[in-house]
């Protein structure tokens, strides 16, 4: 969807990128704002909004193509984030605000002392799903349907909130390390704008000003 992140989104004509700097750059435990793109625009809007706060990182052409290896991106950002931890989140989950920043965090700084390296944000599916033509968790003979809440629980990756180690990115080319937490999120939350339907029912959710938690 072109255009998607700096297009007018919000009820006062924000675009997805001006939210969530403005989610971001409050974060107090978050200490350098990495803006990572080849779209002038986007250099426009984050100068605007974050001013000496953000750090721009001019993406190289070569990692803009549509076959770009996510791997090679990873290990870029390896390359120029400049503290131990880093924090990585999309501007297409614009109902991923502060708190559950927060509440990941936290989560985050738990789930090292109990021998996790990493943590991201998933939203868990117990619905009747399909593979390659097979059911994936529904279909014994015994009980081929069975009760919704029966169903055994799978987990869809948002692309609000990766947390681990820099050097991981660097050296594995991986967001999520050997062993990651699975921070479960709902509802908007969960939300991620890939396709213009996603777009225009999100703006439907914005207008009531109620989940754009900045």
């Amino acid at each position: 969807m072109a255009g998607k992140n700096t297009r007018p989104f919000g009820p006062r004509g924000e675009s997805l990128l001006e939210i969530k700097l403005k989610q971001v750059i409050e974060l107090s435990f978050v200490h350098e704002v990495i803006l990572s793109t080849n779209d002038p625009v986007c250099v426009d809007i984050g100068q605007r909004v974050a001013g000496d706060l953000l750090t721009v990182d001019h993406r190289p052409e070569h990692l803009c193509l549509d076959t770009t290896s996510l791997s090679d991106l990873t290990r870029h950002f390896g390359a120029i984030a400049s503290g131990e931890y880093f924090l990585w989140t999309h501007v297409t989950s614009p109902f991923f605000g502060q708190t559950a920043y927060k509440r990941g965090y936290e989560a985050f700084l738990r789930a090292i002392n109990k021998g996790h390296d990493s943590l991201l944000a998933v939203e868990p599916m117990q619905d009747f799903l399909i593979f390659r033509d097979k059911p994936m968790n529904f279909g014994q003979p015994e009980n081929y349907w069975p009760r919704t809440q029966d169903l055994e629980s799978f987990h869809r990756v948002t692309s609000g909130l990766f947390i681990g180690g820099t050097a991981d990115l660097l050296a594995h080319g991986a967001r999520a390390g050997n062993r990651p937490l699975f921070f479960e999120v709902t509802g908007p939350e969960a939300l991620d704008i890939d396709w213009p339907q996603q777009f225009q029912m999100a703006q439907m959710i914005a207008s009531s000003g109620q989940y754009l938690d900045e």
